[in-house]
């Protein structure tokens, strides 16, 4: 009972979310551009005392003429 009671009432919110969303759109206001602009920027990031400047990024030559690579983890934290 409460399941149902649960899914009535989520179904009932997206509902009003649709509606809402056509008057948005009727008004001709974008909901990315709106939505975008009530998000304030983010701060560009400290370097952490693990950086180096010295240090190439990931693929870059090193001092030695090795290729950096990443494994693992790390592989998918170089293509973000």
């Amino acid at each position: 009972a409460h399941q149902a009671a649960a899914r009535a009432q989520g179904r009932a919110r997206f509902a009003q979310f649709i509606e809402q969303l056509g008057r948005h759109l009727l008004r001709g206001r974008s909901l990315v551009n709106d939505v975008a602009g009530d998000i304030p920027p983010m701060a560009p990031a400290e370097p952490t005392s693990g950086d180096s400047a010295d240090t190439p990024p990931i693929g870059e030559p090193q001092a030695g003429g090795a290729q950096s690579k990443p494994s693992g983890s790390d592989a998918a934290g170089a293509l973000l």
